[in-house]
Parts: C-alpha cells; structure tokens; sequence
C-alpha cells in the first residue's frame, strides 16, 4: 500500500515569511572558482571537490542537467555532477571560461524543494518538543478555512503552523551558518529562559491546543464564515457554571487600528442576538463576559464583514485531559509579537 503523504503544518512561502521576512535570502548558494579545461573537451570545465551539487547557476542563470562529460560538452549552459568522483563538469555560454562569470552552486535541486524538505523536518522536531500524548502527527482543526482572498487555507491551529515556521526557517539558517544569530532569536519565540515562548507555554499549561480538552473547560473557537486573514484571540479562564456560545462577528473590516476598524458584534447565546454591537478591535484584549476576553491581530492580514467566530465554553470538570491547563484555549492561538531579527 502505498504510503500517503503528511498534510505540511506550514506552507513554504507565505508562513515562512510571516516567522522570518529574510529568509528568501538564505538560499545556500556559493560560489565556485579555479576551473580546468577537460581534456579533449574545449568547452567543459572541471573543479573537484565540491561535494554534492542539485543546482548550478551562471551569473544567476541555473543551468540544465546532464549525464556525462560528453552531454555537457555537446550542450552549452549545462552541467553535470560525477558523484563517484565528486567532480563538477560545466559548459557556459560561448564555451567561455566559467572563471570570468560567476559559478553558484547549492547543494540540493530546487529551493522549493529544499524549504519542503526542511518543513518536514521541522514537523518531526515540533512533535518531539511537545507533549507525547499528542497523536502524531498532530490533529489537524475540525474544519479548515480560507484565510485570504488567494486558495491559502489553514488547517492546523495557528500554533502549531507558526512554530512549524518558525523551526523551518531556524534550521535553514543553521544549514548555511551555525553561528547566525538570527537562529537563536527565532528559537527565543518558542523557548526562552521567561518560559513565555509558545512550546513553553504550552509545555507549562497556559496554552492549549483546539483539539485539546483542558482541566477547566472544553473548548472550542471555530470560524463559521472567514474570508479575511486576520488573527482573533481569546483568553480565560471561563468563569461560568453552565455552557456558553459567544459568536463574534466584523461588521466593518480592515486592519486592526485603534480609531476606526475593525468592528464587530457580539452574541452570548450562540449568535441568536447580539446585544453587544459597534466594538472597535484592538491589540489589547476586552473583556466580554465570564472572565473571557477577546483580542484581534491582524499581522497576517485584515478582517473582512462578515467574519464570524463561535466560541463554545464549558464549564470546569468536563473530562479533563490536561489538568495543568488554566486559561481558555484560543482560536489559532495567541501571536507573540515578533523579535527584531538581525
């Protein structure tokens, strides 16, 4: 039977760019000189010594691949790796000299494919830093939701997609210069010596997961209609002694801003009326009703009208699964502000 691939918890563009802006920057390039002529073969190139070679580019033209000396030679702009003997064989424009262009060479196929690898990788790392009753690979949301006006979705808790980011683009780094600072920064939004990063958070009981059922409550914060990409966040513990739905839903969107937008309405009997209108969405959490309060990111995006959140509450005491757990567990988690990178 064949074996049917992992869903990723993150994608390699956009929530790579939302843990680390430069990290287009660290493709593993470098740059290759000292280049023979290869006997009996005027336009080929030899250099030795290389190591593995996916990808070689010609004043940042990639060039084609081939198989041996004699298909590199009969092609200009090609190349090819003999393995065996850790030779690099390259035919330029104009049978030219590669030493007066610049050879870049990365040691993998595609950048794509290298970032997918690196995902993968994370996601193995990620589960092995949280706590081991989780089901691996971890639980994907009950239903996944556009968070764009593009095809992205989410699927997995913001948590979750966000640290996968954040420990793909920290070994990327790593795989090009293990003295970065940049690394140990990123890891600081994970782990850190205050415990405030989001896997310490999550090790010590102050987060919890969507999937998860806590000591003091069930929980649920599920989008019913979304279309924006911004981030809603809510917090406890929940006070009350009988089950509670809030809905929450924007009536005017954009970006969060303290004078103006966005707005939203509030429902506290699973969205038949909504006593609460006209709230203007902050960074700063307000309170709504039994000690839970609500906040709004929209680091990744902007809200939209018509966005709306159910909130399902529940009382202490419904088959604790984490007993540690003392907050409400919140809908794709609580975004930490970024460090400044380096």
């Amino acid at each position: 039977m064949a074996i049917q691939p992992v869903q990723p918890y993150c994608n390699i563009t956009t929530d790579l760019q939302r843990a680390f802006s430069k990290i287009e920057t660290y493709q593993q390039k470098r740059s290759v000189q000292d280049w023979t002529v290869v006997s009996g073969n005027a336009a080929t190139f030899s250099h030795v010594g290389t190591g593995y070679v996916g990808g070689v580019f010609s004043d940042n033209v990639a060039l084609a691949i081939k198989t041996s000396i004699a298909t590199v030679q009969a092609t200009a702009q090609t190349f090819w790796y003999d393995s065996t003997n850790d030779i690099l064989y390259v035919h330029i424009t104009g049978d030219a000299d590669p030493d007066t262009v610049v050879i870049d060479v990365q040691h993998y196929d595609t950048w794509a494919n290298y970032k997918q690898q690196a995902v993968y990788d994370a996601m193995n790392e990620l589960e092995n830093m949280l706590d081991p009753k989780f089901s691996r690979p971890l639980p994907p949301m009950v239903r996944s939701y556009k968070i764009s006006a593009t095809t992205e979705t989410r699927d997995y808790d913001y948590d979750i997609t966000y640290s996968c980011a954040v420990l793909t683009c920290k070994n990327i780094i790593a795989g090009l210069n293990a003295s970065d600072p940049n690394i140990s920064a990123l890891m600081s939004l994970l782990i850190n010596e205050d415990e405030t990063g989001i896997i310490d958070e999550h090790r010590n009981g102050s987060r919890s997961f969507s999937f998860e059922i806590t000591g003091d409550h069930q929980i649920s914060a599920e989008p019913t209609t979304l279309t924006g990409s911004g981030v809603l966040l809510v917090r406890g513990p929940y006070t009350g002694l009988d089950r509670q739905i809030f809905v929450i839903e924007i009536t005017t969107g954009g970006a969060v801003d303290a004078s103006s937008t966005p707005v939203y309405k509030i429902s506290l009997d699973g969205g038949n009326t909504f006593p609460i209108t006209n709230q203007i969405g902050s960074i700063s959490y307000k309170g709504i009703q039994n000690n839970v309060s609500i906040a709004f990111d929209s680091g990744d995006g902007n809200f939209t009208a018509g966005d709306i959140w159910r909130i399902d509450l529940k009382p202490a005491g419904w088959s604790p699964e984490n007993s540690n757990v003392k907050s409400v567990s919140f809908r794709r988690g609580r975004m930490i502000n970024q460090v400044d990178l380096v």
